[in-house]
């Protein structure tokens, strides 16, 4: 009789207390934020300060050729940010659904 023992990999316990699922909903949540703040940053910059107003008009103050409206700057900053949070919605939907399917059911004797 032959008795081999399990590989350390495939002999993991798998009672971790926060399964990957769960572990990833934080970290999509940071990404989904700084995403966000990324979209809110142009349009305050344009309404209060007007950084990227002066920064196209010393960029272009040489050349001779009128600067870009900071508007339309903002707007395809803006459009750029909708874009790429597109993807991200689905994703952490998925990740949550998939992390309450598998929550163990609670009050269980």
């Amino acid at each position: 009789m032959s008795t081999t023992r399990p590989s350390p990999t495939t002999a993991r316990s798998h009672t971790t207390s926060s399964s990957p699922p769960r572990r990833a909903i934080p970290v999509m949540a940071v990404g989904l934020t700084l995403t966000l703040v990324a979209l809110a940053v142009p349009v305050v910059d344009q309404l209060t300060v007007g950084s990227l107003a002066a920064h196209l008009r010393a960029a272009y103050a040489g050349t001779g050729v009128a600067p870009p409206a900071a508007s339309a700057i903002t707007a395809y900053l803006v459009g750029l940010g909708l874009l790429g949070l597109l993807p991200c919605l689905p994703g952490l939907v998925a990740v949550v659904v998939l992390a309450r399917r598998t929550q163990p059911p609670t009050g269980v004797v």
